[in-house]
């Protein structure tokens, strides 16, 4: 048909001829053609709308992927690795130990000198309780002299005071004989047949023997009391000590004993401060010295920073762990899309590689600032130079292996939009595919 057309232009332009009729074959064809690009036209539009309707309600991306967050487990003392027998996609237990960090370097001078220490306070106190029990066993001795002497004494002041009750008996006798025989010469003294001076003699002997008397009272009191004290350990004899020798002793002995238990007391306090710091010097070593690497629940490896025997510095990351349960995608919109999608709607998305959608919540829609301080995410979407968005959408839990986690794996999503945006965006494909057919 456009070479008919081109003919009859050429010739109405020269003028030289007048323009040919078609032949009726050729007109035949011509509306055939037109009328199979209005059907592909038709069909098209049909096929487009249906495609808009299908999608009715929601913003469509490619550029997402199914996320995570990570835990590094990191070094937290600088050491050697050992005991790591992980590979990316193990699962792994949150009780069990996944690598060992040891520093064969450690300083434990302090320990040791802390150990030194409490060496010395207790070889301290193992002396001073041996000076105890020495004196202690001293002491018994001086005990068994010092009652030994008491026992001793108190006999004899017993048998002096005996013997004092004997003399006093005596004087009594005599003060009683030199009363009579006084009593005798006074009356013979007054009839005249005793001189005065035998008389004067009679008298003076009573007098006497009274006098004798009062002194052996007196003295069987005093061998009473040095008896009665002599009983309780005391020694009233001129010129001694109040109590024996070993006595003295024993109460120097209780003097020492004192000064030890207040030595001891005081090493026993310093022994238990010691201890205390040797513990907590040993805890710190231990710290310091090696190091298990555990996780907090379960999950799966995603990468590994480090291999056994390797030497990792204090902070530095020997794996990253992942929970495929606590999956979400994170997805990416053009910001003209970002006030449409609905917060908590339900969203389509179809993983790569696989031909069934699944379903998912939208959970938040944020700015691509969001995303990029979010350094923690096991997998991102590809950002572009373009202002964009951040939706995150739900999925449903996963295992914890490789063969079964799906963080890591990209998706087309279909997010729900709020409202107004289906008629719109179908206004628009059915403008794009007229111009297309009026282009061709």
């Amino acid at each position: 048909m456009s070479e008919i057309l081109q003919k009859e232009a050429a010739a109405f332009v020269d003028g030289s001829a007048k323009p040919q009729q078609p032949k009726p074959g050729r007109l035949k064809r011509a509306r055939v053609g037109r009328g199979m690009k209005v059907g592909v036209a038709i069909t098209l539009l049909a096929v487009t709308g249906g495609a808009v309707l299908l999608n009715k309600g929601h913003v469509t991306t490619d550029n997402a992927v199914v996320t995570a967050y990570v835990v590094s487990l990191r070094s937290p003392i600088e050491g050697q690795v050992s005991g790591l027998q992980l590979r990316v996609g193990d699962t792994v237990d949150g009780t069990a130990t996944l690598a060992r960090v040891v520093d064969e370097r450690a300083n434990d001078m302090h320990l040791v000198d802390l150990q030194a220490e409490l060496a010395r306070g207790q070889a301290e106190q193992s002396a001073l309780q041996a000076q105890r029990r020495t004196l202690l066993a001293l002491r018994e001795k001086l005990w068994a002299r010092a009652e030994q002497y008491r026992a001793a004494q108190t006999a004899d002041t017993t048998a002096a005071t005996h013997e004092g009750a004997a003399q006093l008996v005596g004087s009594a006798a005599r003060l009683d004989l030199t009363r009579r025989n006084m009593d005798r010469k006074v009356t013979l003294g007054r009839l005249g047949d005793a001189a005065v001076a035998t008389v004067d003699q009679a008298v003076v002997d009573e007098q006497a023997a009274l006098a004798d008397l009062a002194y052996q009272q007196a003295h069987l009191v005093s061998l009473q009391a040095r008896e009665a004290a002599a009983s309780q350990g005391l020694f009233l004899d001129n010129g001694s000590n109040d109590v024996s020798y070993s006595a003295q002793r024993i109460d120097d002995i209780d003097l020492r004993v004192a000064e030890i238990e207040r030595a001891a007391a005081a090493l026993e306090a310093g022994r238990a401060a010691a201890e205390a710091r040797l513990a907590a010097e040993q805890r710190r070593f231990a710290a310091l010295a090696a190091a298990d690497l555990r996780l907090p629940n379960r999950g799966m490896v995603w990468k590994l920073g480090a291999s056994n025997n390797e030497r990792v510095a204090v902070g530095e990351t020997v794996a990253q762990v992942i929970d495929c349960g606590a999956s979400f995608i994170v997805a990416s919109i053009p910001q003209r899309d970002f006030s449409a999608v609905e917060l908590g709607g339900v969203a389509r998305f179809r993983l790569a590689g696989e031909k069934v959608d699944r379903e998912g919540r939208v959970i938040s829609v944020t700015g691509d600032a969001n995303l990029a301080g979010d350094r923690n995410l096991a997998a991102a979407p590809i950002t572009g130079s373009a202002a964009s968005g951040t939706v995150r959408v739900e999925v449903p839990p996963s295992g914890n292996s490789g063969a079964e986690c799906l963080v890591g794996r990209t998706a087309r999503v279909l997010l729900p939009i709020s409202g107004g945006g289906p008629v719109e965006r179908l206004l628009r494909v059915v403008t794009e595919r007229l111009g297309w057919l009026v282009s061709i």
